[in-house]
């Protein structure tokens, strides 16, 4: 009941529904979306660039994104990540300048500059490499000597191979988010509960379907002793992401906890 309204072409789209997890919780939803937000450019060798656009929010981040709810004693938490709307009695309102969370966002491949410089076509302005991995914060990789510490310098002999972080496709970001403070709080009576949004987002090079999707993994910890339950994830999204509205598809699996979006015509205008 609480997110069937809808508001325009907004679609809230549940993912997953889980019910009194114990202690520590984790929480998991999977995301595949074509032709939105980053587009592949066919000599960047997989790697994708960010739209002509420069006011395109950074997708399944910033702009359209997820809600997550959750119960806690007798009290209906909120948490999610996209600006413009606000909660209010079960559904969303807009609400410009209104914001249910600030995201707290650190990237693993692109640095806030180099966010910037994509948006304003300077792609010459960002390095990549395995050294802005922001381990840190929590992002995965593969400890390849077993020490616990994320190695992606040079090492001395005896030669070990140096730690990768865990990149899907041929590129990927990793993003880390939380649950406050939000703009609005003392209104919306949001608390900061310590949840952790981890996000991942991939793509593959490939001719046909494989170069138009972007995959995107959520995960939210809780990482306070405060049991929520009932939970549920959301994802809103205006689904018209062809310049034909009637030619676009959406649809879940629930079984592999899976929201897909799909641009059938040949044409990758938002």
């Amino acid at each position: 009941m609480l997110h069937r309204h809808m508001l325009g072409m907004i679609l809230f789209l549940l993912v997953m529904i889980s019910v009194t997890i114990v202690h520590a919780q984790v929480f998991d939803g999977r995301l595949v979306r074509t032709n939105l937000g980053f587009v592949l450019a066919p000599d960047a060798e997989g790697r994708w660039n960010w739209r002509a656009n420069p006011d395109v929010p950074i997708p399944l981040v910033g702009g359209d994104g997820y809600l997550f709810s959750a119960y806690y004693n007798d009290s209906l938490y909120l948490a999610g990540n996209w600006p413009g709307f606000a909660m209010w009695e079960g559904g969303a309102r807009n609400a410009a300048g209104a914001y249910i969370l600030v995201p707290v966002c650190q990237t693993g491949r692109f640095t806030a500059d180099e966010w910037s410089a994509l948006s304003s076509g300077q792609q010459y302005r960002v390095s990549f490499g395995t050294a802005s991995w922001p381990t840190n914060f929590g992002a995965p990789y593969i400890d390849h000597d077993s020490n616990g510490v994320y190695d992606h310098d040079a090492m001395q002999l005896p030669a070990l191979p140096l730690d990768d972080p865990v990149v899907i496709g041929q590129e990927a970001m990793w993003c880390l988010t939380n649950d406050g403070p939000a703009w609005g709080r003392s209104s919306h009576d949001m608390q900061r509960r310590g949840l952790h949004f981890r996000h991942l987002l991939w793509s593959y090079a490939g001719v046909g379907c494989p170069e138009k999707v972007l995959f995107h993994r959520l995960r939210i910890i809780n990482t306070t002793p405060n049991l929520l339950r009932d939970a549920v994830i959301s994802f809103v999204s205006a689904v018209s992401i062809g310049d034909d509205r009637k030619d676009d598809l959406v649809g879940v699996d629930s079984t592999l906890k899976l929201a897909y979006f799909y641009n059938s015509a040949d044409n990758p205008q938002p």
